[in-house]
């Protein structure tokens, strides 16, 4: 038992970074319940501490290649809510840590640097949520003027859906890249997010147009520059305390343009 005890504590000491020479300014305290079972705490008689057993428990079973102890996928949801509610600039590494459920060595590991964390949340964003007004107006049936009110009201019911911050998370990011301080990578996440918005409307109105079912006294562009206006404005309004079935009102008020 006790070359296997030794042989953990060389591990752990390994793991994190505590120079061996360094043994004696610790008081190592363990609780063996077998050779395989060690709760080890590290007090510095310099600067009392307590390790975190995540971290133990984290590095060790990575190092023996099993998986994570905490999911990536409800990290990733939690990570979005909050740059979300706060923006880019606005979300700490605190905040951030605390609502994923991890600290921030594991958050480095699975995600990267804050930077690239927003990345993952914006892609996330698109793919769970920002996607699914454009899977319903594929979907519809009706009149250009029909299915344009199954897909904006899809858009508000989102932009007002409980269990997620009010608004949109595109069009709050949008609004700080205008003082032009986001990163480049967090800038050229929100563009790719919102160019697919952009290219789908697009698409989607000059086949409309094409067809005969949409005037051609607007160009599609024209048509598409001034729906992501209308849902900008009503992300606006959600986030400001606005509630969903006032936007009723503004919903039909938009769909006049659309009119056969």
């Amino acid at each position: 038992m006790k070359s296997h005890f030794n042989l953990l504590v060389l591990t752990l000491l390994t793991i994190n970074s505590i120079p061996i020479g360094k043994l004696n300014d610790y008081l190592l305290i363990g609780t063996i319940k077998s050779t395989m079972s060690v709760k080890i705490y590290f007090i510095d008689i310099r600067f009392i501490f307590r390790r975190s057993m995540v971290r133990f428990g984290k590095e060790v079973k990575m190092a023996a290649g099993r998986k994570c102890e905490f999911c990536k996928e409800q990290a990733l949801d939690a990570a979005m809510k909050v740059f979300w509610e706060k923006g880019f600039l606005g979300a700490s590494l605190s905040e951030l840590t605390q609502a994923m459920g991890i600290n921030k060595p594991s958050m480095y590991a699975a995600f990267g640097n804050k930077e690239q964390l927003f990345v993952a949340a914006t892609d996330y964003f698109a793919e769970r949520h920002g996607s699914q007004a454009c899977r319903n107006l594929q979907q519809s049936e009706g009149t250009v003027k029909e299915r344009m009110k199954v897909y904006l009201s899809t858009v508000s019911d989102m932009q007002n859906q409980p269990g997620l911050p009010p608004g949109c998370f595109i069009a709050q990011a949008i609004g700080e890249s205008v003082g032009g301080s986001l990163p480049a990578a967090a800038l050229s996440a929100i563009q790719k997010a919102s160019g697919i918005s952009w290219s789908f409307l697009t698409d989607f109105f000059q086949h409309e147009i094409d067809a005969g079912r949409l005037s051609d006294s607007k160009s599609a562009e024209v048509y598409t520059r001034y729906t992501l206006t209308a849902i900008q404005g009503m992300a606006s309004m959600a986030r400001s305390g606005v509630p969903r079935h006032k936007m009723n009102d503004v919903i039909d008020l938009t769909l006049l343009a659309f009119e056969d």
